[in-house]
């Protein structure tokens, strides 16, 4: 039977196979680089995003981020709100200051079952899987709204907060153009999701009685601003056609 070698057995091992690996000066991840497969050499930096960092981009623009601390997945969370902030001004963003200092906290909640806060109860009914299942799956789940209020997109956990990039400026540009029905400031819209929060829990049974606006709405006016735009185009080239 074999044994298992030690730890500096097999590093030893490593070094006659494929030889003595060089010693390192950088001591930063996102500092290194490598090749994709097609050859394309990469730094690691090009992956370092963050939450904090999207909120440092577009939060003059109107881009709040409310967090929702759960302890329902591995009982992952079980420390006090205290402990939760202190842990969350590690992340700090460009001007040194913590996602505690940037985002807005809420109470810690459930965001699945009988006790589920009114807002995921909410969100969930509006943004349901793919497979028309509704239920959070695990922490760092992400609801995307737009400043009118309307549940816009939903991401996993696993979803990087770059891939959201793209989806928050077109809602942004719709915010600062005045298109829709009834355009609010995101603050307004925070604290209409914070109002929902602090109310008595539905649970899911219950979320049928919220109100769910569609997010067809938010397509129809892409369409209209596509639409405007060929006007407008269209109109331009008549007018230089004319002189």
């Amino acid at each position: 039977m074999f044994k298992r070698l030690s730890t500096t057995a097999q590093d030893g091992f490593s070094r006659v196979l494929f030889g003595k690996e060089a010693a390192t000066p950088i001591e930063d991840f996102y500092a290194t680089e490598a090749n994709l497969i097609d050859g394309t050499k990469t730094s690691m930096g090009e992956y370092k995003f963050s939450l904090v960092e999207l909120w440092d981009k577009y939060h003059e623009r109107g881009l709040e981020i409310l967090a929702f601390p759960c302890n329902q997945f591995g009982a992952q969370e079980p420390k006090s709100h205290e402990e939760i902030l202190q842990f969350a001004s590690k992340y700090k963003g460009a001007d040194g200051k913590g996602a505690n200092e940037k985002f807005i906290f809420f109470e810690k909640s459930d965001v699945n079952g009988k006790k589920t806060n009114q807002v995921f109860s909410y969100l969930k009914k509006c943004l349901a899987w793919e497979d028309g299942t509704k239920d959070v799956r695990w922490n760092f789940g992400k609801f995307l709204v737009s400043g009118e209020g309307l549940p816009y997109k939903r991401f996993g956990s696993k979803d990087a907060p770059r891939i959201m990039e793209d989806d928050i400026v077109e809602l942004l540009d719709r915010l600062r153009s005045g298109r829709g029905s009834s355009v609010e400031a995101p603050s307004s819209n925070a604290t209409k999701l914070q109002q929902l929060a602090e109310e008595q829990p539905t649970g899911d049974d219950n979320c049928v009685t919220l109100d769910c606006p569609s997010k067809k709405s938010v397509e129809e006016g892409k369409e209209e601003k596509e639409e405007k735009e060929e006007e407008q185009t269209e109109t331009k080239e008549d007018e230089e056609g004319k002189e």
